[in-house]
């Protein structure tokens, strides 16, 4: 079974844990999901929402309490209404879980996690403005399906407003930073500077150095990276065979600086006898298993912190150095940018780009002159 195939069998088999916990009546609901078309990853997420929002009110409307989670009717919602909506949407920012029930802990008050720390309530969970904004779809979305079908009389979901999120400043490496990067892989040179630590690095410095390079140099995502297997790789036509996050399979293409930097990482991995079952995968771990996406977002910002510093580096901003050149060599063209990225939508590429165009257009005004004499855009 190739990768793609057991991450999702995972994801199915998760959420068919949760839909046992969840109540009956929902079934109906992930029957529509399925019409939509949603990927597995969408209707986990948003059934992950639904358990802690049903662990939540199940407590807290006197009403219902006594009754099993899956055995509660659709009349439930109908007990909900804004202000209980706004009071959870608030709570679940930060919160312990204890035996299926959800304790607000304020967020500043060491009191508070004092208290649920010796009781042993469980680990501190927080939600950032992004993640509200992820439950409040969620639930907007499975209000609206009951509202619509006329199984609730009222949806106040259309009442909740999802907080604005910041976004973070872009970081992409320029060229000096790139190489600067992989001269660090190459020179098995981190933050971390002991001899052991180095020794490591220098073990798996070509492992590593294909992987940024494969990063760098096709803008796959990391979880399309680590399910790369061997016979992906054709060196004839300078392409990787991936399975994109909606479960697509594609190709992207390489040039000659990612193919050696593979070559000499395929030299070295003959050496390597990989776990039973793991015989296919191309990057492998030093437990010679399938390297996970987690291991390589660690190896990433450790190397990336000794360029940049303590900047927010991760993963991604590998994929968004390489949107960002390949939106540049193209004058801008967001189709190009979008097929190479396997965006769905080239909205996602318009959004995630935009800043590129705005430096753009700031280099245009600020080098500009009111008295430039070739300009004639004035005359007639």
């Amino acid at each position: 079974m190739r990768y793609s195939e057991e991450q999702k069998q995972g994801y199915e088999d998760k959420l068919d844990e949760i839909r046992l916990e969840l109540p009956k009546f929902l079934e109906s609901y992930f029957d529509y999901l399925d019409t939509r078309g949603l990927a597995i990853r969408t209707k986990l997420g948003y059934a992950q929402d639904l358990l802690i929002f049903f662990q939540y009110f199940i407590t807290r409307i006197e009403k219902f309490n006594y009754i099993p989670m899956h055995e509660l009717p659709v009349e439930f919602l109908s007990e909900i209404d804004v202000d209980m909506l706004n009071k959870y949407l608030k709570e679940i920012r930060s919160y312990v879980v204890r035996d299926s029930e959800i304790y607000y802990v304020r967020p500043n008050s060491s009191k508070d996690k004092e208290k649920y720390t010796k009781e042993g309530v469980g680990k501190l969970k927080t939600n950032s403005d992004a993640a509200i904004c992820r439950k409040i779809s969620s639930l907007k979305t499975m209000f609206n399906y009951y509202f619509i079908t006329e199984k609730i009389a009222r949806n106040p979901m259309v009442h909740i407003q999802s907080p604005d999120v910041n976004d973070k400043a872009i970081v992409i490496l320029d060229g000096q930073q790139t190489k600067q990067l992989m001269q660090n892989i190459d020179a098995h040179k981190t933050a971390d500077d002991t001899k052991r630590h180095k020794a490591h690095l220098e073990h798996y410095s070509a492992r590593d150095y294909a992987i940024c390079s494969v990063l760098l140099g096709t803008g796959v995502r990391v979880s399309e990276l680590v399910g790369m297997d061997l016979d992906d790789v054709d060196f004839h036509r300078n392409r990787i065979r991936i399975i994109r996050k909606g479960g697509d399979e594609e190709y992207v293409y390489f040039n000659e600086e990612v193919a050696e930097a593979l070559l000499f990482y395929l030299d070295t991995r003959k050496n390597i006898t990989p776990v039973a079952g793991y015989e296919g995968a191309l990057f492998l771990s030093s437990q010679r298993k399938r390297l996970c996406v987690r291991s390589v977002q660690n190896l990433v910002h450790k190397y990336c912190d000794a360029v940049m510093g303590n900047k927010d580096i991760h993963v991604h901003t590998l994929r968004k150095t390489y949107g960002s050149r390949i939106y540049v060599q193209t004058g801008g063209d967001l189709l190009v940018t979008a097929k190479v990225l396997g965006h769905k939508s080239v909205k996602t590429t318009q959004k995630a780009y935009a800043f590129l165009d705005e430096e753009r257009v700031k280099s245009a005004v600020v080098h500009s002159s009111m008295f430039d004499e070739n300009d004639n855009s004035a005359k007639k």
